[in-house]
């Protein structure tokens, strides 16, 4: 299933039109289309989603639940239901650079492996706590993953052909 096709689900979920669905995301009518034709949306309506209660790692993803709720232990060997705690700016941060960095590097990348990237970074620096470091540790991930980008697949020389 695409990110389309869960935007789609998330709107039928709700009982709303495109119209409607765009309102409540805070965009038009026609992004809201175009995310449900297959465009990624970033930020902002991520932001909006992940407040309505849908997990962003399942829009982006398609892992996890469409609500952003799991199981938690809360003692005496009980469980309830419990929100996801995500930093929704910085992952909408996290998000756009993927993005900027694939298409400064020229490279096509599927929703699906941008929103796993993105889930990914977010997981790997959103656990710092001073909001100047966590941008910076942002920064160099994203450059750790372009050099990842730009160093050419090496060939393993066992697995080369005898001529």
């Amino acid at each position: 299933m695409t990110i389309a096709h869960r935007l789609t689900e998330i709107r039928a979920h709700l009982g709303l039109n495109q119209t409607e669905m765009a309102e409540r995301v805070g965009v038009k009518r026609d992004s809201w289309r175009r995310y449900e034709g297959g465009d990624t949306p970033t930020g902002e309506p991520l932001e909006r989603l992940a407040r309505l209660g849908f997990s962003v790692d399942w829009i982006l993803t398609g892992l996890g639940s469409m609500r952003g709720s799991v199981l938690a232990d809360v003692g005496s060997g009980k469980t309830q239901s419990v929100l996801l705690s995500v930093d929704m700016e910085f992952m909408g941060r996290v998000f756009d650079a993927v993005a900027k960095l694939y298409k400064e590097e020229n490279q096509r990348l599927a929703p699906v492996d941008q929103g796993r990237i993105a889930a990914e970074l977010y997981n790997d620096v959103a656990s710092i706590e001073d909001e100047a470091e966590r941008r910076g540790a942002l920064r160099y991930a994203i450059e750790q993953k372009r050099k990842e980008l730009r160093t050419p697949p090496t060939i393993d020389a066992s697995s080369k052909r005898s001529a």
